[in-house]
């Protein structure tokens, strides 16, 4: 039977395991997420001894995890006093790590919704589970109750911890006298006559041969995705779904390139926070000078600079200037022109190498300016002046330079000093959430843009591998950074010292050359991509690559 591990976002129960042709591999199936998170609130009803040992799991196998939780526990519904004791107790040895709330339902008919959010470590993405399922996920589900397991946008974020933080101010601690002494009670029973009306009316609700459990026909559920396959026929009575949903499927690779998007942020520099060169543009007309000159269609512009520094000075802080963006292209992956996308998890590595680079920034302009700015321009002041003499003699302008000129370049000097000494010399980052929408129309298409993500992230762990000089200028372990940047479970990734591991990813490096050059459509190309990722064989991939191109 297969096994399932779901990675967020994910529904549960999986249709394969309603069908019996595969089970999860965790109880709950978010039990993953659990065990990642620093701290766990929520909403959750029909509380037992599963779900109380489930939570003491929790903590024990996390000893820095913080957990609240708000009970729910309605009329003849599971929750006993035993199980609120055995919760109270392990309140108790928690050391204020676990506190709990109750809010009891008033009727019997009352359900709340059970949802927990699973607040992640630095660096990594909140999730949240909702759905109807109770006891933390353990009891069993019905057919009819999906449960979404996803990463909520901040506005849902924060609406929730609204409610949570309403609903936990209006309920009662456990620790509060008469807490624990809920009521045991049990549902009355019906008569068996009702009971038959009521099978009756089940039977009459379902179409005929389509069944919740196990076998049922008329619907198959793909054994590799997990989607709902309709059978083509003309049977009228065939259940379809609802035309009105209008959402085109995933996929098996678009759920690949979806789940892919969510692992990271889209990074871009912040044009506002840019310190301009420390040299400054100067107007030729200053001097005296033309700065255009048109002629039908001839065009001539003059352009000229000004510094207070030697040309190695300059150099020196040129190639500072684009080692931000020299560090974005080893932590990044490419979306589109100009379009950068950084994982989660080397947001820490990053951060620290970005720490260095502006404290080297801070040395360099602090030996530039080391006697203050007003004390450097009155220093090289005698010197600027007989510069931009000589430059206006090239010019053959005639007369002295103008008082007016020589302050206007001190000033747009000075412009420039000051906020290189006021702010780091990198420009900020703007990091931001995107998601895969993979509707297609005559306009326009996903897939471009995703060759492009899955592409750059198949060639970097392969050029790192292969190429020697790939690593040139970074001070940072090649292997420490391949793994931060495997987001797909890269076949490659798993042994970085495998024999014949080099050749392995030239040979690998080609073959994406040759998928670029295909003629082929963009999807695809993702198609080739995402299945060198998932570790297929590199002949089967050629001969795949060679059928596309003779249809």
């Amino acid at each position: 039977m297969k096994t399932l591990t779901p990675k967020s976002p994910f529904v549960w129960p999986d249709l394969r395991e309603i069908e019996g042709m595969a089970k999860c591999a965790f109880s709950p199936s978010f039990d993953e997420l659990a065990g990642r998170a620093d701290s766990i609130f929520g909403i959750v009803s029909g509380l037992s001894d599963r779900g109380v040992a489930k939570i003491a799991e929790w903590m024990a196998r996390n000893s820095d995890l913080r957990c609240a939780f708000v009970l729910t526990p309605y009329p003849t519904g599971p929750t006993r006093r035993e199980h609120l004791m055995e919760l109270l107790d392990l309140v108790m040895r928690s050391d204020n790590r676990l506190r709990v709330h109750i809010a009891p339902l008033r009727g019997l008919a009352e359900r709340s919704t059970n949802a927990l959010c699973f607040v992640a470590g630095a660096g990594q993405s909140s999730h949240m589970a909702i759905g109807p399922t109770e006891d933390l996920g353990l009891a069993h589900p019905l057919p009819s109750q999906p449960n979404l397991v996803f990463q909520p946008d901040p506005v849902l974020l924060d609406g929730f911890l609204n409610h949570f933080n309403w609903l936990w101010m209006k309920s009662g601690d456990l620790h509060r006298d008469g807490v624990t002494a809920i009521p045991q009670l049990v549902i009355p029973s019906g008569s068996s006559e009702a009971a038959q009306q009521w099978q009756e009316y089940m039977n009459s609700c379902t179409p005929e041969n389509a069944h919740f459990c196990q076998g049922g026909d008329g619907v198959d559920v793909g054994e590799d995705t997990g989607e709902v396959e309709i059978p083509k026929g003309d049977d009228p009575n065939q259940p379809q779904p609802p035309p009105e949903t209008g959402i085109p499927r995933l996929g098996e690779l678009g759920q690949f390139v979806a789940r892919l998007y969510q692992k990271g942020r889209l990074v871009s520099i912040s044009k506002l926070s840019r310190v301009p060169p420390l040299d400054a543009p100067v107007k030729p007309d200053w001097f005296g000078g033309i700065s255009e000159i048109k002629e039908g269609g001839f065009t001539y512009k003059a352009a000229m600079r000004v510094s207070l520094f030697s040309e190695a000075d300059l150099k020196e802080l040129e190639k500072f200037r684009k080692a931000l963006p020299a560090l974005l292209a080893k932590f990044t992956y490419a979306l589109a022109d100009n379009m950068r996308w950084m994982p989660l998890q080397a947001l820490g590595m990053f951060g620290a190498e970005q720490v260095k680079l502006i404290k080297k920034g801070k040395v360099i302009i602090g030996r530039l300016l080391a006697g203050g700015i007003d004390e450097l321009i009155k220093e090289k002041r005698p010197k600027l002046e007989r510069d931009l003499a000589t430059v206006q003699q090239r010019l053959r302008i005639e007369g002295p330079v103008s008082q007016e000129a020589i302050e206007k370049s001190i000033e747009a000097l000075r412009g420039r000093l000051s906020k290189a000494d006021k702010a780091d010399f990198l420009p900020k980052l703007s990091f931001s959430t995107i998601n895969f929408d993979h509707t297609s129309s005559a306009e326009s298409t996903p897939w471009g843009q995703a060759y492009t993500f899955l592409s750059s992230i198949a060639e970097f762990p392969r050029k790192a591998l292969a190429d020697p000089f790939f690593m040139r200028g970074l001070d940072i372990d090649a292997d420490v950074l391949i793994q931060v940047m495997n987001v797909a479970d890269d076949p490659v990734c798993r042994d970085l010292r495998a024999r014949g591991i080099s050749a392995r990813c030239r040979m690998e490096l080609e073959f994406l050359d040759q998928v670029e050059a295909a003629d082929i459509t963009p999807r695809e190309r993702c198609e080739l991509i995402q299945k060198l990722l998932l570790g297929a064989e590199l002949d089967k991939l050629q001969t795949q690559l060679q059928t596309m191109l003779r249809k």
